[in-house]
């Protein structure tokens, strides 16, 4: 099913992301509601080896999609901090020279 839900949402292996992340996120809700589904009927037929089985699959979803939003959390935040730093090295580097530039021409 997650190979499915990657398919139709375009996700790239590559950037970690999906073409339309919108999709994906309503697609594994959609999922993890038909497990609350097939947990209430399965429990109204006394299926309780197939009730426990959705019970599991929803608690797993939850719990990988929260791994997952935070590991994406904490890249995009270090892709932040990185191009930040780069920003503010290269605003040192210019004012450097800016400063040598006028020691040069004081001398």
């Amino acid at each position: 099913m997650i190979r499915a839900v990657r398919e139709v949402a375009g996700y790239e292996l590559v950037s970690n992301s999906y073409k339309i992340p919108s999709l994906a996120l309503k697609l594994g809700h959609s999922l993890a509601r038909l497990a609350g589904i097939v947990q209430c009927n399965a429990i109204i037929a006394n299926r309780h080896a197939v009730a426990e089985s959705a019970k599991q699959f929803a608690i797993l979803y939850e719990k990988r999609v929260h791994f997952r939003c935070c590991i994406s959390d904490v890249c995009l935040l270090h892709k932040l901090l990185s191009t930040e730093r780069a920003k503010c090295m290269t605003l040192r580097k210019n004012r450097i020279a800016k400063a040598l530039e006028i020691l040069l021409k004081l001398l």
